[in-house]
């Protein structure tokens, strides 16, 4: 599944390991996957809207839209947004080239998202964010064993 975004707030930090917070983001690169489903967007009048590109199931329950498909195909500037996001920086932070249709069984666009709200005040947020930093940690260490002993 690939997710889009042409322009709104996302939740991330301004550096690794720095804190989260609301960020807004700069709108598409001309040219982009992402500027190309904003477009789309327009002309639907819906902010979000998905495609089927291509299906793992032998049912085919769902249509596969060839025309998005076929329009995905191209190599494309796509935009990556996770954990960090820095928007002085974001042709060389969060941009690489790529094929949808190749990449994505699914992509959904929403063109204006909201970053997810966060209610630090509930009871147990710092031992939830303590436990999700040790249990990281763990995954860390026995990925790292497993690919040691391989």
């Amino acid at each position: 599944l690939g997710f889009s975004t042409h322009k709104g707030t996302v939740r991330a930090a301004r550096q690794w390991g720095g804190r989260d917070g609301v960020i807004k983001l700069n709108p598409s690169f001309d040219g982009s996957a992402e500027h190309i489903l904003h477009s789309i967007s327009r002309l639907r009048r819906q902010n979000g809207f998905g495609y089927l590109l291509r299906s793992n199931s032998l049912q085919n329950w769902v249509r596969i839209d060839e025309t998005a498909r076929d329009a995905l195909d191209n190599e494309l500037l796509q935009r990556f947004i996770g954990v960090n996001y820095l928007r002085s920086n974001e042709l060389r932070s969060h941009y690489s080239t790529g094929r949808l249709s190749q990449q994505y069984d699914f992509i959904l666009h929403v063109d204006q998202s909201n970053a997810l709200r966060v209610d630090r005040t509930s009871p147990g947020y710092n031992q939830k964010r303590t436990e999700r930093q040790r249990d990281s940690r763990n995954s860390i260490s026995d990925l790292a064993l497993v690919l040691s002993r391989s």
